[in-house]
């Protein structure tokens, strides 16, 4: 899955689901704008735990990138940063015409890193979707679809699996036998739906201690400790993904 982000088609659902536009009439009109320009926020937020909003979605998208599946939606970092970014955008482009500062460039060249590493991210997911989107729309799957999906994309993903259904059933499924038309058969004998490999082996990097940890693959418990690094099944360290106590590389 290297190839995720090169697909120029995809450009209209991330419009969709994310619009950094920069429609700056709304905070033109506000008073409080000309003198909050001055003092541009940057997109380095810092949490309580010694993060930025930059670093979460960076965090959140690498992992993305090298997960087998599709990991919970990165919700805070993702609203808070498309937020200060189309605030951003607005006062870069009302003050199009002043003279630029060296602080001025390196905040713009900041938020361009910023709108690159989003984009990216939720091209990586849109392609998963797409590959998966027969799995991920049946009924028994739905609901933890949208444990993991957001509300757009969720959305994207039902109409792309009525397409694809409709796309399947008329080109294919409709000259075949009643008993042969089904497109998402999911069966002990019958297995039809895409589903991610998650035995795919990854790299990954230990972010807390952890302990002894016992890997499908090994007789005995891998002790884990921060700092360390391993190529492990991912089935065997999804749960630890998913908790953050490792990350993928």
């Amino acid at each position: 899955m290297d190839n995720y982000g090169d697909d120029d088609d995809q450009f209209d659902a991330l419009d969709d689901l994310l619009d950094l536009g920069g429609d700056d009439d709304g905070l033109e009109n506000d008073p409080s704008f000309a003198d909050t320009a001055e003092e541009t926020q940057t997109t380095t937020i810092t949490h309580g735990n010694g993060l930025s909003n930059l670093d979460l979605l960076t965090r959140a998208w690498i992992s993305e990138r090298f997960a087998p599946e599709l990991l919970p939606f990165a919700t805070d970092p993702v609203a808070d940063l498309s937020e200060l970014m189309e605030y951003q955008v607005c006062v870069y482009l009302h003050l199009a015409d002043a003279e630029q500062t060296v602080e001025s460039i390196l905040q713009s060249m900041e938020l361009e890193r910023a709108k690159f590493v989003l984009r990216s991210y939720l091209r990586t997911r849109l392609h998963k979707i797409e590959a998966y989107v027969l799995f991920l729309t049946v009924p028994q799957n739905k609901d933890a679809a949208q444990n993991i999906l957001s509300a757009a994309e969720m959305q994207y993903a039902d109409q792309f699996g009525t397409l694809l259904r409709t796309h399947l059933r008329d080109t294919v499924t409709k000259h075949m036998m009643a008993a042969m038309q089904a497109v998402d058969e999911d069966s002990e004998f019958v297995k039809m739906l895409p589903k991610p490999p998650l035995d795919t082996a990854v790299f990954v990097r230990v972010m807390t201690d952890i302990g002894d940890v016992q890997l499908p693959e090994d007789d005995l418990p891998v002790h884990m400790k921060r700092g360390e690094m391993y190529l492990v099944r991912y089935i065997g360290i999804r749960d630890l993904v998913l908790r953050g106590q490792v990350e993928l590389l």
